[in-house]
């Protein structure tokens, strides 16, 4: 909708948009009104940055396949996009400290509507293990 408005309009939604990403809860309530919970593996991002053995594991689980061994893994972690870019300047604490006030509310139902409370603590930092 927001591009057929204009190039200047279709550039300011489409960063407005990247908020709304990160209401995971608004989503994922539409998607259980369908399936089943237990269709959805959810995952952390963190942890799977900071052990994609694991989390492959568990995903090769989720979907009844065979886990492979760990040099699979390690080459299944270790593939994609190069990661030789620029590192990007940190955020600032108060830009950080406003999006973290802003996604707490889509934080607290996303916690109520899984039941799991581990969901709390994703949008703090530095990310809890």
């Amino acid at each position: 909708y927001f591009e057929a408005l204009g190039p200047a309009e279709e550039q300011v939604f489409f960063h407005a948009d990247q908020f709304q990403r990160g209401m995971y809860a608004i989503f994922l309530e539409v998607w259980l009104r369908h399936f089943p919970r237990d269709s959805f593996l959810l995952l952390h991002a963190e942890r799977y940055f900071s052990d994609p053995g694991t989390t492959m594991k568990q995903v090769f689980s989720f979907l009844g396949m065979p886990v492979p061994d760990a040099e699979v893994l390690q080459a299944i972690a270790k593939a994609g996009p190069a990661k030789h870019h620029k590192p990007r300047p940190l955020m600032l604490p108060e830009a950080r400290q406003i999006l973290l006030e802003f996604y707490q509310p889509w934080t607290k139902e996303l916690v109520e509507l899984l039941g799991d409370p581990s969901w709390r603590d994703h949008n703090t930092y530095p990310p809890k293990a």
